[in-house]
């Protein structure tokens, strides 16, 4: 096995001021990456602070896909149309400039029911603070998502993901050693400098 491809180093940009208080979902246009379990996040963090928001990137759902999706498609919009009004929650839509995106975001998410890696949470993870839900379809089984991540990282419920995030945003500090501590392990385990070598032997091992 070899990890993906990443250059995760470009990512290492400066947090903007309020940053600190904004969630991020990279990657939304699927059933399976659950933006109503980011959004029921949300709403347990703006109990204690209304400054917590939530930033959903790439294009929307495909209503289109099936009824589940319909139904799933209509429920998210209800859930948007009481929080956008107040700025709560924000669609940036497509992207291809992700660190630009990733300078506003604070707290990175993975809401998904199942993923392979998550590519767009670990570009995240490089200096935002980390939360992955524990990927229900894989909980407790060979390829989760404690397989792959810290342990601290890995929540099992909105409940525990918003105490996670409530603790490591108490104060700015705690933010940015949160953030920091979270780019170095990326950085170490997943950037291309440290990939690239099994990249090379799987590859080029016959030039060898």
């Amino acid at each position: 096995m070899i990890h993906n491809a990443m250059d995760l180093a470009t990512l290492q940009r400066p947090k903007r001021p309020d940053a600190r208080f904004t969630l991020g979902l990279v990657g939304v246009g699927q059933v399976a990456k659950d933006p109503r379990w980011a959004v029921e996040v949300l709403r347990l963090l703006r109990k204690h602070d209304d400054r917590y928001r939530l930033l959903l990137v790439g294009g929307g759902l495909n209503a289109d896909a099936g009824p589940a999706a319909r139904a799933y498609h209509d429920r998210l919009e209800r859930d948007l149309a009481r929080l956008e009004p107040s700025g709560a929650v924000r669609r940036f839509g497509q992207t291809d400039d992700i660190p630009a995106v990733l300078e506003e975001v604070g707290v990175i998410l993975s809401a998904s029911v199942r993923e392979s890696f998550h590519c767009g949470f670990v570009e995240g993870a490089s200096g935002a603070v980390p939360v992955a839900r524990d990927w229900p379809f894989f909980a407790d089984g060979d390829n989760g998502a404690r397989t792959l991540f810290p342990q601290e990282w890995v929540v099992a419920t909105p409940e525990e993901a918003a105490r996670r995030i409530l603790a490591c945003t108490a104060n700015e500090e705690t933010w940015l050693k949160g953030g920091q501590a979270a780019a170095e392990h990326a950085l170490s385990a997943w950037d291309w400098t440290v990939v690239r070598d099994d990249f090379d032997r799987l590859l080029l091992r016959d030039e060898a």
